[in-house]
């Protein structure tokens, strides 16, 4: 009997690298836009004018994507309600792209459809990943020894 710890195992290590990865990009990205939250709102309703989107909608959008972003890559970095976290983060990166659709930026929205899909792959790998908190996790830090391998 070769028995190995899951905690070691290269599926668990891959899928919390990749939440940590998606968490920092979206705390940091954050952190970046406090620095001057007005400049960006005035840099986002002057990049969506050309749009049909309504200014009534866009600003408080804008108000709210920074708050958004460092409030999810928190809780992603921690794995605090990860699956809860990571649906809602899908959702946030498919808001993204909606807007970058209409702003016709082909490069953008391939990026935030890869985070996207990797946020999907994520979600779906939630068996492998032991890295999390307890708080709204089923199962958290609980290393197991796996004995079939």
């Amino acid at each position: 009997m070769d028995a190995k710890c899951t905690w070691c195992d290269g599926r668990a290590c891959g899928v919390a690298l990749g939440r940590w990865v998606i968490g920092v990009v979206l705390l940091f990205a954050g952190i970046a836009k406090f620095g001057n939250v007005s400049g960006f709102v005035g840099y986002l309703t002057s990049q969506f004018e050309k749009t049909w989107l309504p200014k009534a909608i866009l600003v408080p959008y804008a108000h709210a994507v920074p708050f958004v972003e460092v409030i999810l890559g928190a809780l992603l970095i921690l794995g605090i309600a990860r699956n809860a976290v990571l649906f809602v983060t899908g959702l946030f990166f498919i808001t993204l792209t909606f807007g970058q659709l209409l702003l016709s930026q082909p490069q953008v929205i391939f990026q935030n459809m890869m985070y996207t899909v990797v946020t999907a792959a994520l979600l779906f790998a939630d068996d492998y990943d032991r890295c999390v908190l307890p708080l709204g996790n089923r199962r958290a830090l609980q290393p197991t020894v796996n004995e079939n391998r």
